[in-house]
């Protein structure tokens, strides 16, 4: 009987599964006779991607990104936000309505990547992190933990093809001096990764796209720690009219 292996073969893992989403992406994109259906059905197969590898502490939907003075963002593909201490709202017809406070990433999702569509996706990116968050400090059994500052919200693009990932063509939006229209991190899985580090651009090949987009994702998201306290009596008080008796 063969011994079992000591070492988690991980090159091989991370090419099944990039073998895996491709074989999807490409079917979907095989069978849709609309290209809002090809759109959705790409979504939806990334959403259920994240949704499988992401620790638990961290939720990923499609939403709408809300604050406190009831400013809306547009209509995001995917929030990754804080599954554990912050509230989440849904409206009619199943939209989902986020805090801006328990955000951590947004993600705009293509088929193709093209100028276009990358700067389609940092105006989506914009339209988050112009929302305000509140903080505020935390109650322990000693007292209170100062509020935590907001980090700043990662955004990210992901696509199944595109043109090659050329740095003059990603530098303009990837390495932008505009922060709030800055995008962190991508990958286009037939195509490579980038990825926004200390004002440098820095781009992956093809054969570990997935397997650098995830685990620096995870590298990400582990740097920005928990999401600050949401205060929500600036909700209340936005909310509600204060009547004094």
């Amino acid at each position: 009987m063969p011994k079992p292996s000591l070492h988690l073969p991980m090159p091989a893992l991370f090419t099944s599964l990039q073998k895996s989403l491709i074989t999807q992406l490409e079917t979907g994109r095989d069978l849709a006779t609309h290209p809002s259906d090809l759109g959705d059905d790409s979504e939806l197969k990334w959403l259920a991607f994240l949704q499988t590898h992401l620790p638990r502490r961290y939720r990923a939907e499609k939403a709408k990104v809300i604050d406190h003075k009831g400013q809306v963002s547009e209509q995001i593909d995917i929030v990754i936000f804080d599954a554990l201490y912050s509230p989440v709202w849904a409206a009619e017809r199943g939209v989902t309505y986020v805090p801006a406070e328990a955000v951590y990433a947004v993600i705009e999702v293509k088929q193709d990547m093209t100028a276009g569509h990358l700067a389609y996706a940092a105006k989506k990116v914009e339209s988050v992190r112009r929302l305000e968050r509140t903080t505020t400090s935390i109650p322990h059994a000693g007292g209170r933990f100062p509020a935590k500052p907001p980090f700043p919200i990662l955004g990210i693009f992901l696509a199944l093809q595109g043109a090659a990932l050329e740095r003059k063509k990603l530098s303009t939006l990837a390495e932008s001096k505009n922060v709030i229209r800055r995008l962190d991190l991508g990958c286009v899985v037939q195509r490579g990764s980038f990825e926004v580090v200390d004002g440098t651009l820095v781009i992956q090949p093809r054969n570990v796209s997935l397997s650098y987009f995830v685990l620096r994702l995870l590298a990400r998201l582990q740097a920005l720690g928990t999401v600050p306290a949401i205060d929500l009596d600036a909700y209340s008080a936005a909310a509600f009219t204060k009547i004094t008796l």
